[in-house]
């Protein structure tokens, strides 16, 4: 799946393929391995309006607690897929 990350005024593309709970994610050409779980029940799928979908993520054996929301395509579509 690929879709646009933003942080701030910064903006990525994002390559994520999947394998169970691991992932590979792929950020601007530059690869992880990425292990994450749903936290309290969110789900993987987040639909634009949704709250934010909490996660857990290990990557190179560091954690990181994340919260993910689908947004309006603000006419930018890669792929046909809307920012994340």
């Amino acid at each position: 799946m690929r879709f646009i990350a933003s942080v701030g005024e910064r903006k990525a593309t994002v390559d994520v393929t999947e394998r169970g709970h691991e992932r590979s994610v792929t950020v601007d050409g530059v690869t992880f391995d990425v292990n994450w779980r749903a936290v309290g029940g969110a789900t993987l799928r987040a639909l634009p309006g949704a709250p934010a979908g909490h996660y857990s993520l290990l990557v190179g054996g560091t954690s990181f607690e994340v919260y993910v929301r689908a947004i309006e395509n603000d006419g930018a579509r890669q792929g046909g897929v809307r920012a994340i």
